[in-house]
C-alpha cells in the first residue's frame, strides 16, 4: 500500500479557500462603501439645500410668519450670461428648497404670484473645479427688498457633475472628473 501525506495539501486547500472568502468579503465591503458614498453624495446635496432654507428661516426670525406664501424660482447658472444654458442642477436644487419650505409649514406655489404678501426665493450657482457655489436670496417683491440670503457650496461629486453638465461629450466632462 502506498501512503500519500495529504496533510500539507489539505492545509494548502484550506488556505486557498480562506483567501477566496476574504477576497469576496473585501469585494463586498468595497461595494458597500461605494453604495454608502453615493447615499452620502445625495444626502450632502439635499442636506445643503435644507440647511440653507433652515438658515434663511432662522435669519428672518419673527419677520417670517408661518403660512407665508413662498415661490421658489429655478436657480440660474451664472455662466448663462456667457452663452451657457441652465442645467438640471438648478431645477433639482430649487425643488429641494421648495420641499424644505413645505416641510417647515410654508405653502409653496409654482405659479407666478401677484398677491402680496408673498416671498420669492431666487438664486444663482457657479460651477468651480471641485464645488458648485450657490447664492440664495429671499425677496419681498411688494417691498422691492431682499430680506435675507445665504451662500454655500456643494462638493462636485459624480451626480452633481452630471446635473451641472449632463452631456458626456462636453469639453468639461471627463470620466476621471472635471477640468477647465
Amino acid at each position: 500500500m502506498i501512503y500519500v501525506d495529504l496533510s500539507g495539501a489539505r492545509v494548502f486547500l484550506i488556505a486557498v479557500a480562506l483567501c477566496s472568502l476574504a477576497g469576496c468579503a473585501a469585494e463586498r465591503r468595497n461595494a458597500d462603501a461605494v453604495l454608502q458614498a453615493r447615499e452620502m453624495e445625495w444626502a450632502s446635496m439635499r442636506e445643503s439645500s435644507y440647511k440653507a432654507v433652515d438658515t434663511m428661516i432662522e435669519q428672518m426670525g419673527a419677520g417670517l410668519k408661518l403660512g407665508t406664501l413662498i415661490r421658489v424660482e429655478p436657480l440660474k447658472n451664472t455662466r448663462k450670461m456667457r452663452g451657457v444654458e441652465n442645467r438640471p442642477f438648478g431645477s433639482v436644487l430649487s425643488e429641494q428648497i421648495a420641499a424644505r419650505f413645505t416641510q417647515k409649514g410654508f405653502p409653496v406655489s409654482d405659479a407666478d404670484l401677484t398677491r402680496p404678501p408673498y416671498l420669492l426665493v431666487r438664486g444663482n450657482y457657479t460651477v468651480g473645479d471641485n464645488s458648485v457655489f450657490v447664492n440664495l436670496k429671499m425677496v419681498a417683491p411688494h417691498l422691492n427688498k431682499v430680506v435675507t440670503g445665504h451662500d454655500y457650496a456643494i462638493i462636485m461629486d459624480g451626480d452633481v457633475a452630471t446635473l451641472v453638465d449632463p452631456d458626456p461629450q462636453s469639453p468639461r466632462f471627463f470620466s476621471a472628473g472635471w477640468s477647465e
